[in-house]
């Protein structure tokens, strides 16, 4: 199993495996004819690394799929270690090598279509009070399970490109309306704002890196006590429990994101998650990729293609405009943002003028937002 994430030299592998592990959405064991031979030729090493990837993916209680491949079985409970013995009890998928193709296929669709784990940004009750001390440090607390949540719904955006070095992690900063966690590549924006943040204003605009962005998520998995974070413009540092994080945010200015999110009173559409996630399957060819979706919105309907020129699939939903428009996105992008929208219905907002750019938010979840750049042919 890979694991995302930069092990330094010196860094304890197994202890990199447990925080990438609860970094993770869903795990994949890939049983070949030989894995259960192997395995209980190890079975003496409590410290094998596959047994700890399995053992702490089942103990996180992540979404764990044995996955068969060279026409193997799944091993039965009494042959396993008793620490993953209930891995014997997870439906399995078969890839065949005569049908690999087909059954990888149909591995991607399936994964693709499993509900997102539940990692909304509740809004907390309390006020996030912060002070600013002396020397320009901003300090205050707020529920390691909330950042945690807000870091899950943005990270996806964040850039990988070099030349825009800034854009390869996650911009906090803080207004009179919240703090603000967002993430861009430049052709889609995700934002999630925690409200009631009282004395923030004052503190400076940092972007976490990439890398410490994917170490700070781990290091917050499944805490349940508040973090302390102290933020500077040289030095972020984030306790919970005792321990400490603490890193070194990027030297750059971040791009004026705001301009790009649609205002609410241009064009609206509603509709069921669902329904739009239905007609973009239906919409889909299984013998060409989808590059790019296209959207077609007229006062009486929605519609959705995926290829220029291909079938055309309605969704039920309610339109509140007069204009008639064809705009294009790239298909990745709209499942990212619906992906990260727990809400069952989203509101989606284009701007006005010829750009149409798309503003994906949840009815129940203000708190969060998703943009979509259109494509331009």
């Amino acid at each position: 199993m890979d694991v995302e994430g930069k092990i330094n030299p010196g860094d304890d592998f197994a202890e990199v495996i447990t925080e990438q592990v609860g970094a993770s959405d869903i795990v994949l064991v890939v049983i070949g004819p030989h894995w259960l031979s192997v395995l209980n030729d190890r079975l003496s090493n409590e410290d094998d690394f596959v047994r700890i990837e399995v053992r702490e993916a089942l103990r996180q209680e992540r979404r764990v799929i044995p996955v068969l491949v060279g026409r193997s079985t799944m091993p039965s409970a009494e042959d396993l270690p008793s620490d993953i013995r209930r891995l014997s009890r997870l439906n399995a998928v078969e890839i065949r090598p005569d049908r690999f193709n087909a059954d990888l296929k149909c591995l991607i669709a399936a994964l693709k279509a499993l509900p997102p784990p539940k990692r909304t940004p509740k809004q907390i009750s309390r006020p996030i009070r912060g002070r600013v001390t002396k020397s320009g440090v901003c300090r205050f607390q707020l529920p390691a399970k909330v950042v945690h949540a807000a870091l899950s719904k943005v990270m996806f955006a964040m850039s990988d490109d070099e030349l825009r070095y800034y854009l390869n992690g996650v911009y906090l900063h803080a207004d009179e309306s919240g703090l603000h966690f967002v993430a861009t590549d430049g052709h889609r924006l995700a934002l999630v704002t925690l409200a009631n943040a009282i004395g923030l204003t004052a503190m400076p605009d940092v972007i976490l890196t990439r890398e410490d962005t994917f170490e700070l998520f781990a290091f917050l998995h499944r805490q349940s006590l508040d973090a302390r974070l102290a933020v500077a413009t040289d030095r972020i540092d984030v306790s919970v429990a005792g321990r400490l994080f603490r890193c070194q945010p990027i030297e750059g200015r971040y791009p004026m994101y705001r301009k790009v999110i649609p205002n609410k009173n241009g064009i609206s559409v509603t509709f069921r998650k669902a329904d739009l996630k239905e007609a973009l399957l239906a919409a889909s060819s299984p013998k060409q990729a989808r590059p790019y979706v296209t959207f077609q919105l007229s006062p009486d309907s929605l519609s959705v293609r995926a290829t220029r020129g291909g079938d055309v699939f309605d969704v039920p939903a309610k339109i509140s405009t007069s204009a008639s428009i064809t705009v294009s996105f790239n298909a990745r992008y709209v499942e990212d943002a619906l992906r990260h929208i727990d809400s069952d219905d989203i509101c989606l907002n284009f701007s006005d003028g010829g750009m149409h750019v798309a503003l994906f938010e949840g009815l129940d979840m203000a708190d969060a937002a998703h943009v979509v750049m259109p494509l331009r042919f």
